[in-house]
């Protein structure tokens, strides 16, 4: 009988510590610092600066937002994560892309390798006739996900 309970006991501290081993699944925008978050656009066409959207102006709008939800941006080029835009525009349509990226570190035998890949990605498109409407709607649409983006990186990351 002791033996029986003995082996149960083993049994029971041996799951616990290869659950306690396992690593966690994360969705990607765990971060340790909420103040690291660096903002990156991708370079805009002629087409898009015609429109009054230049790096600098989409910058701002974007950590103004961030920082409206309680995200504080950071220029900080030793962060391993970013929040990404590529825009690109023709003369009556959009579309664009809205990434958090970061570099991860993956396992192949012994070998470690890193890479920087997204982990998050939201798209958007339109279209529209009115040049001057175009370019309030592509800054609604991207401070939209810059929201969806802020609610899911503050529900992974309250502390």
């Amino acid at each position: 009988m002791i033996r029986k309970s003995s082996f149960i006991i083993l049994l029971v501290l041996l799951l616990q510590q290869a659950v306690s081993a396992a690593p966690l699944i994360g969705t990607g925008l765990e971060v340790a610092h909420l103040g690291s978050l660096r903002v990156l656009i991708e370079d805009l066409s002629e087409t898009t600066k015609q429109l009054g959207l230049t790096d600098d102006v989409l910058k701002d709008k974007i950590e103004l937002r961030l920082r409206r939800n309680r995200i504080t941006p950071s220029d900080s080029r030793t962060s391993d994560y970013f929040l990404y835009l590529n825009l690109g525009t023709t003369q009556n349509s959009y579309s664009f892309t809205l990434e958090f990226s970061r570099s991860l570190v993956y396992r192949v035998g012994e070998q470690e390798y890193s890479i920087v890949a997204p982990v998050w990605i939201k798209n958007g498109f339109g279209v529209n006739t009115d040049r001057r409407k175009m370019r309030d709607d592509i800054v609604n649409r991207i401070l939209d996900r810059v929201d969806t983006f802020s609610n899911e990186f503050l529900k992974v990351n309250r502390r």
